[in-house]
C-alpha cells in the first residue's frame, strides 16, 4: 500500500534530484551527492524513513568542472520554469545561462523538458509542506552572487565602507548585489561589508580590513556554496521531521544528525568565516555543514 511515508518519501528524493543532479562528461544525471536511506517495514509497507546525505559536491555551485559539464539541474530547470512575473519577483528577469556567471563557464543547454520537471519540483516541495517562495529566494540569491562583480579600483576598497562610498554600491553597476541583499533580507551595505571587510581580533582588540578582489570573490564564492549547501540540508531536515498522520512517531525521522561536507574544499572554510561577517544569514549559512 502507498503509505504516507511512501509518497513523503517519493516527493523527498524528486526534490532532492534536482538540487543533487548535474551532467558530466561521462554521466548526463551524474549524482552529485551520496544518500544513504534507512527504511523501516510494517505489514508489508513503508512505516518510517530517515534519510542521511554525505559529501555534497559543493564547487558545482560557482564552477562546473569542464565545457562540457553543467551547474546542478535545479538551476536550468529554474529559468526554464519561471514566468515572466515570477522572473521579475527573484529579480531574473533578462538573465539566461548565457550570462549568468556560475552557469556559462559550463554547457549552457537547456534540456527539453527542464520546464516540466520544475513543475514536478515545484508540487513535490508542497507536498513536503516547503515554502516554494523561501526556497527560490535562496536559490535566485546563489545565482546572482555569480554576478556580483567584486572591483580593487572602488573607494569601498580603497577607503573602507563610508557613506561616501555607498554611492559606488549604490549605482547601477552593482544592481545584482543589491537584488542578492533583498533576497536575503539584508541591508545591501552590510552584504558589501561582508563580502569585502575581514575581521581580525588581535590582543582582545577587533580590527577590520579591506579585502582584495581575490579574497572577496573567494568569500562571495564561499557565501553562494554555504547558502546552496544549507538549503538541500535544510530539505533533508524537514523531509525527516515529517509526521505520519494519526500518529506520534515520525513517518521520516528527526534525529537525522547528517553531514554534507566537501573535504577537498580547502578554500570554502576560510571563505565561509568571512562571509559569516554579513550577519546571521551569513552565520546560518556556515553552520550548515553540520546539520
Amino acid at each position: 500500500p502507498e503509505t504516507d511515508a511512501f509518497k513523503h518519501l517519493s516527493a523527498t528524493l524528486t526534490v532532492l534530484r534536482s538540487l543533487e543532479t548535474a551532467k558530466t562528461t561521462n554521466n548526463s544525471e551524474s549524482s552529485r551527492i551520496g544518500h544513504f536511506i534507512d527504511a523501516q517495514m510494517s505489514d508489508g509497507a513503508l512505516y518510517r524513513v530517515r534519510i542521511h546525505s554525505y559529501f555534497l559536491d559543493q564547487s558545482r555551485v560557482v564552477r562546473p568542472r569542464g565545457p562540457y559539464e553543467r551547474n546542478f539541474d535545479i538551476f536550468y530547470q529554474l529559468l526554464a520554469g519561471l514566468n515572466k512575473e515570477d522572473r521579475k519577483s527573484f529579480f531574473l528577469d533578462g538573465y539566461n545561462v548565457k550570462n549568468l556567471e556560475y552557469l556559462n563557464c559550463g554547457n549552457v543547454n537547456y534540456n527539453c523538458n527542464d520546464a516540466t520537471k520544475f513543475e514536478t519540483w515545484r508540487s513535490s516541495l508542497t507536498l513536503l509542506g516547503i515554502n516554494f517562495i523561501d526556497v527560490i529566494r535562496v536559490l535566485s540569491a546563489v545565482l546572482l552572487l555569480g554576478n556580483v562583480s567584486l572591483k580593487d579600483g572602488s573607494s569601498a576598497f580603497s577607503k573602507g565602507i563610508t557613506d561616501a562610498s555607498i554611492s559606488d554600491i549604490r549605482s547601477s553597476h552593482n544592481a545584482e548585489i543589491k537584488a542578492v541583499a533583498s533576497l536575503l533580507g539584508l541591508p545591501t551595505v552590510s552584504l558589501f561589508r561582508g563580502l569585502t571587510m575581514r575581521t581580525h581580533t588581535v590582543h582582545g582588540e577587533t580590527i577590520r580590513t579591506v579585502s582584495d578582489h581575490t579574497t572577496s570573490t573567494s568569500t562571495r564564492d564561499a557565501l553562494a556554496k554555504a547558502l546552496y549547501c544549507r538549503t538541500v540540508a535544510t530539505i533533508v531536515r524537514r523531509a525527516n521531521s515529517l509526521k505520519r498522520h494519526g500518529s506520534s512517531c515520525g513517518t521520516l525521522s528527526s534525529d537525522s544528525n547528517d553531514s554534507l561536507h566537501n573535504h577537498n574544499n580547502n578554500n570554502f572554510e576560510t571563505g565561509s568565516h568571512h562571509a559569516s561577517t554579513i550577519g546571521s544569514a551569513g552565520a546560518k549559512s556556515h553552520k550548515s555543514l553540520n546539520v
